[in-house]
C-alpha cells in the first residue's frame, strides 16, 4: 500500500489549500470514506483495493481545489492524471483506470468497466452515510437498493 500511503499524504497536502476549514473538513471526510468504501468493495469484487483506495481519494478533487463542481468528473479525471503522472508511481495502463472511473463516477445510470462501478458505489454508500437525512437523488436510488440489497443478504 505504499502507493496510497503516498498518494493519500500528496492529497491532504492540496487539501490545505482550500481557504475554508469546513470545506476542507468535508473534502477530507467524503474522499476518505469513498477511499475506504472502495478498498472494502474492492476486496469483495477481486479488485486492487489500493487502485481503489486512491481512485475513491481523487473522485472529486477538482471541485475541492477549485469549488467548481460543473462538469466535476471530467475535471477531477484530468487533475488526478496530472498527480498520478507526476507521482511516477504508475503505469500507464493504471492511470488510464484510474481516470476512467473518476471520470465516470457520477455516470450513475449506466454501467461501465468494474472500477467505475466500484467507484459509482463507494461514492454512492458514501452519501448514504453521510447524508442520511437527504433525500437520495433519483439517479442514485437503483444503485442504493442494489447495494442495500447486498448489505442485507
Amino acid at each position: 500500500m505504499y502507493r496510497l500511503d503516498q498518494l493519500e499524504q500528496q492529497f491532504f497536502r492540496l487539501c490545505e489549500r482550500i481557504f475554508f476549514p469546513e470545506r476542507r473538513q468535508e473534502a477530507y471526510d467524503h474522499s476518505l470514506c469513498v477511499s475506504k468504501m472502495a478498498m472494502l468493495l474492492a476486496h469483495q469484487r477481486h479488485l486492487d483495493p489500493e487502485l481503489a483506495g486512491i481512485i475513491g481519494l481523487y473522485h472529486d478533487i477538482h471541485t475541492y481545489l477549485t469549488g467548481d463542481s460543473q462538469d466535476h468528473a471530467s475535471k477531477s479525471a484530468q487533475k488526478a492524471a496530472e498527480i498520478f503522472q507526476q507521482a511516477h508511481l504508475f503505469t500507464t495502463d493504471e492511470i488510464q483506470l484510474m481516470t476512467c472511473a473518476i471520470r465516470h463516477h457520477s455516470d450513475k445510470e449506466h454501467i461501465h468497466d468494474a472500477y467505475d462501478e466500484l467507484l459509482k458505489d463507494a461514492d454512492v454508500l458514501a452519501h448514504m452515510l453521510e447524508n442520511q437525512k437527504l433525500k437520495v437523488s433519483q439517479k442514485e436510488k437503483t444503485r442504493q437498493a442494489r447495494l442495500l440489497s447486498w448489505i442485507n443478504a
